[in-house]
């Protein structure tokens, strides 16, 4: 008997002018993992699917009936938090036409807020589905559908078992790189943040583990030869962190010399060693770094051991000792955030001259410690609003996620950063 998944992914448009700009790894990995065990995997993203001059019902409607069409048997589901409820509608719609139908339902949202906006789900899954999937797949045909809603902790896959993801699972996006003159790739070196930065959900806390490196160069190669991309972002966390970093990153260099690389990285734990096999890049090669605040008080506040002034400045000289590009993360908008702290996160910014200095506006994500205590101190605008409070709205409405602040001042700070871009 064949047996049948719908994966959807519900994520937001990568810009108003292309939805996607590069194949996601989430849920052709799952569909991988899958497939090895005899499922038939229909892939869809909402990001494909909605129709930005279509209503929101419209939307829902469609998304819904097209993962209903492939007649699946179990449909699982992935996204973010500023997805959650646009999620949660498409999953009531598949529920209204086909009530008998088990729904999964996981991603970074269910890993840190398995509570909210969740309700159509019969299976929540916390935390990484790789060694999961099958066996609650499995389950669902064999059982039926749980008489309540499961929430399973997953266990943490040690990723040697990893299969190669790129282009293997890709055909609701092979007409992404039709016609485009600069074709833009992901690569993930391995999972895991050592950090418990209080904005984040990202693996906070759990130690890094390595995928294959026969699988990462293989990927690389893939990207390279088979769909001719110019540049790969390697999405950890903390790539330079990753077990075995220096050894891939060399071979990486070799297969992709010539074209451009971007990575993150953190203060605390570069290295001179690191910098130097990064330099070694025969290519253009940019290092991401979370400076987040130069507020000594909010850096020790909300980034914890990630916040060191004197790594900062030993990391930043030494990827300008080493000729390497450096773009810097900063944060605007934490609650008890006052003049002087933009200050001085302005004026680092300044000292530091990054190449690529980028200013983001805070808006908790569910789950995180920052979310947690301004929900309980009641400094949310609206918990249930889990929508993205970006600068262009915040200029407009003059609000932002978090009562009793100055949003003139955090768009104002915003805007001076942007405007280093140009200097």
């Amino acid at each position: 008997m064949s047996k049948r998944i719908a994966l959807v992914l519900c994520q937001t448009s990568d810009s108003d002018s292309q939805r996607i700009w590069t194949p996601p790894l989430t849920t052709p990995l799952l569909a991988e993992i899958l497939q090895a065990r005899g499922w038939i995997v229909s892939l869809f993203d909402s990001r494909l699917l909605i129709n930005p001059n279509n209503t929101n019902e419209q939307n829902v409607s469609n998304l819904a009936n097209a993962v209903l069409e492939a007649l699946p048997d179990v449909v699982g589901f992935s996204f973010l938090s500023p997805n959650a409820q646009f999620s949660e509608q498409v999953a009531f719609a598949i529920c209204n036409q086909n009530p008998k139908l088990p729904i999964i339902a996981g991603g970074a949202h269910c890993s840190s807020a398995p509570y909210l906006y969740t309700r159509p789900y019969n299976v929540i899954v916390r935390g990484e589905a790789d060694d999961i999937i099958v066996e609650i797949a499995d389950k669902l045909i064999k059982d039926g559908m749980p008489n309540r809603q499961l929430i399973i902790q997953s266990p943490v896959p040690n990723l040697q078992d990893s299969p190669i993801v790129v282009g293997a699972n890709w055909f609701p996006y092979n007409d992404i790189y039709e016609g485009a003159e600069y074709r833009t790739g992901y690569v993930q070196l391995g999972r895991g943040c050592p950090f418990s930065c209080s904005f984040c959900n990202s693996s906070n806390g759990q130690r890094t583990r390595a995928r294959p490196t026969e699988v990462i160069l293989k990927e690389v190669e893939l990207l390279k030869d088979k769909f001719g991309v110019k540049y790969i972002g390697f999405i950890d966390s903390i790539a330079t962190s990753v077990p075995f970093f220096d050894t891939t990153f060399e071979s990486i260099s070799d297969i992709f010399a010539g074209n451009t690389i971007s990575l993150n990285s953190t203060f605390v734990r570069f290295t001179e060693l690191v910098a130097q096999v990064v330099a070694d890049f025969n290519g253009d090669v940019t290092i991401w770094f979370g400076l987040e605040t130069g507020s000594e008080r909010i850096g020790r506040q909300e980034l914890k051991g990630k916040w060191n002034k004197q790594a900062t400045f030993k990391a930043i000289n030494l990827c300008k000792k080493y000729g390497i590009k450096i773009g810097l993360n900063c944060i605007f908008g934490f609650a008890d955030e006052n003049d002087d702290d933009r200050r001085q996160t302005i004026e680092l910014l300044r000292e530091l001259q990054p190449d690529y200095p980028n200013p983001n506006i805070l808006n908790p994500i569910p789950g995180t410690l920052i979310y947690n205590r301004y929900l309980q101190t009641g400094l949310l605008r609206d918990p249930l609003d889990l929508s993205i409070w970006d600068a262009k709205r915040i200029r407009e409405t003059g609000e932002g996620p978090i009562n009793d602040l100055d949003y003139q001042k955090v768009y104002d700070a915003y805007e001076e950063v942007e405007n280093l871009k140009n200097n």
